[in-house]
């Protein structure tokens, strides 16, 4: 897929996450669209322009959001290169995969976000992280699946299509 138009999905999910999807958080989590294109990308594509998409994103999220700006765009560097590192071990058609690498990644990120912003703070607890990260992947994840089946037919082509090339 051309650059330019992962750009404009990553464009759009920056804007829907920080304004539209605040409204209807569920316990106060809304799935982090950003991670969620980064590891469909990234997994799908064997270029890795959503890293420095995600990177970009990041820091705008950083300087919009949070107080510390860097921490989300290292967070997902951190996932995209796990995920190049071990897409090749994983079948990219298979949807198992894509979950596998959708649950991992968002844990990798929460914690490691979690970690960076509570170095010299106490201001939550690691295990109130830990008890919140099974509604961020379950919302990450629906997220994923929908991404899965959007993209699945782009990527990878059968010779039984019509319009195989």
């Amino acid at each position: 897929m051309k650059i330019r138009i992962v750009a404009i999905i990553f464009a759009f999910a920056f804007l829907i996450q920080g304004t539209l999807l605040n409204n209807f958080a569920f316990f106060g989590i809304t799935p982090n669209l950003t991670l969620c294109l980064l590891i469909a990308f990234t997994f799908f594509y064997e270029d890795e322009s959503a890293i420095y998409l995600a990177l970009f994103f990041g820091i705008i999220s950083d300087i919009c959001f949070s107080n510390i700006i860097g921490v989300s765009s290292l967070g997902y560097l951190l996932v995209g290169f796990l995920i190049v590192k071990f897409r090749p071990l994983l079948n990219k058609e298979n949807i198992l995969a894509s979950v596998i690498f959708g649950g991992l990644g968002t844990l990798v990120f929460n914690i490691f976000y979690w970690l960076l912003t509570n170095v010299n703070t106490n201001q939550y607890d690691f295990t109130y992280i830990l008890s919140l990260q099974p509604l961020y992947v379950i919302s990450n994840l629906i997220v994923m699946v929908l991404i899965y089946f959007t993209l699945i037919n782009r990527v990878v082509r059968h010779r039984s299509d019509r319009y195989y090339r």
